[in-house]
Parts: structure tokens; C-alpha cells; sequence
């Protein structure tokens, strides 16, 4: 397990691997100074497309593709606790999931996130990640904005890790 800590700041735990999950994975979680978990995420490697796309065992997905799956890490379930918001420990634990990524030899990571969620994208685009592919421009046809406003719509998004 490796701790990062700075003082006044939250640590961060790396866990390999991600209990229940195949290594290479990582679960990350950081405390406070009282020991109580205000953040967390998680690491897994998984064969995805160049967009994203994982191939399910039927082989539905990625059907007529001409890109193979390749295994790629995927950034998961990035949480941090209300109260710690807007403290830059979202992007702390970004940082320390692509230090792991590169120390498992891979140079790029990718990420799912609902793109209703503003903030979210905004620190992701801010640390580098960018759209696989630009969400949807908004429609003309009030059905189609109705049920994007209120189902999620997750994106990939996509950074490549400097070594």
C-alpha cells in the first residue's frame, strides 16, 4: 500500500489490486487527518476500441469494427466527498492513477464520465483528457433533448500519459 501525504492535505492509499478485481487494478482512497475517506477511485485494465468500445463475450460490440480491443486502462468512479470539492483533490487522484497506469507500461488512459456532468468534464479537460468523440451538439427536436436531459449519457474521454 502506498500512502501520500502532505501535511493539512488528504492521503492517498493505492490498493493493487483492486480487491475482487484482477491485477493490474488499483482502488485509491483518500483521508482525511481524522481517517475518514473523502475521496476515492479506481483503476482496471480492460480490452477496449480506440473509442471505447469493450467487446462483450457475444462479440456484439465492436461487430463490423476494423479496430481490435486492446487492453486499456480505464480511470473508474472517481468520488470526492461534497465538503472536499474544489480543493484539487480530484486532480490529486487523477495524478496518481496515471502514475500507476505508466508504472504498469501503459501511455494513455481513459475515463467514462455523464457528460450532463459540467464540472466533472471541466476538471478532466482541464488535466489533459479530451473527447473520443465531441458529445452530441443539442437537437431541434424537443423528444430527443427531453431524454438527453434525463438519462445519462456517458462519454469516453481519453489522455496520453508523458513517460
Amino acid at each position: 500500500m502506498l500512502v501520500m501525504q502532505n501535511a493539512m492535505e488528504p492521503s492517498i492509499q493505492v490498493e493493487q489490486p483492486w480487491p475482487a478485481h484482477a491485477s493490474p487494478s488499483a482502488f485509491l482512497t483518500a483521508e482525511d487527518e481524522g481517517g475518514s475517506i473523502v475521496g476515492r477511485c479506481g483503476l482496471e485494465v480492460k480490452p477496449m476500441t480506440d473509442m471505447g468500445i469493450t467487446p462483450s463475450a457475444s462479440g456484439i460490440y465492436g461487430q463490423g469494427s476494423s479496430e481490435e480491443s486492446q487492453p486499456r486502462v480505464l480511470l473508474r468512479e472517481l468520488v470526492v466527498e461534497e465538503r472536499c470539492r474544489r480543493q484539487g483533490l480530484g486532480r490529486k487522484l487523477c495524478m496518481q492513477c496515471e502514475a500507476v497506469a505508466r508504472s504498469w507500461g501503459f501511455d494513455e488512459i481513459m475515463l467514462f464520465v455523464d457528460e450532463r456532468n459540467t464540472n466533472a468534464v471541466a476538471l478532466y479537460e482541464k488535466i489533459g483528457y479530451a473527447f473520443v468523440v465531441p458529445p452530441s451538439p443539442p437537437s431541434e427536436n424537443a423528444v430527443v433533448d427531453f431524454f438527453r436531459k434525463v438519462t445519462a449519457d456517458p462519454v469516453a474521454m481519453r489522455k496520453q500519459l508523458g513517460r
